[in-house]
């Protein structure tokens, strides 16, 4: 399989977790196919296809459909991008957790003993045996300004 065949299938399977986010945020707002197409500016038709998963939800649509629903990007990102795991995103612990790493990292510098915390905790999830790559790759990118600094 190649390295283009791969990429298009994880962003396949990217997609497809969105949409059931997209789905169940949508659904739980109790907001109406023609609400949903006045919020965004789209054809009740083309809404009915998104909905019914008969039509793709484009790059524009998508960020609109962020916008609308009110998604955490970041909690987003991280329960399907890291963990490939979207009902995750639903989990109020878990929408704490990312919040707290998201601070702690925009605040890196300030952190103090949260950053400890953070590091600590990075390491151990990051050295565990199957962690995902992006735990290794974001303690490793962590972990270099600081042994600079040293």
């Amino acid at each position: 399989m190649s390295d283009r065949s791969i990429g298009s299938q994880e962003s396949i399977k990217r997609q497809e977790c969105f949409r059931r986010l997209f789905l169940h945020e949508w659904r739980r707002r109790r907001i109406t196919n023609k609400e949903m197409a006045r919020r965004l500016g789209r054809s009740l038709s083309l809404i009915n296809k998104i909905k019914a998963c008969n039509a793709a939800v484009t790059p524009v649509i998508h960020n609109q459909l962020v916008a609308v629903l009110e998604i955490d990007i970041d909690v987003a990102s991280f329960a399907i991008d890291i963990l490939g795991k979207p009902e995750l995103y639903f989990d109020p612990g878990f929408r704490q957790f990312v919040r707290w790493i998201v601070d702690v990292a925009s605040n890196y510098d300030n952190a103090g003993e949260e950053c400890a915390t953070f590091m600590a905790l990075a390491s151990e999830v990051g050295s565990a045996p199957g962690a995902p790559s992006i735990f290794q790759k974001l303690l490793g990118d962590i972990q270099s300004p600081v042994a600079t600094a040293s």
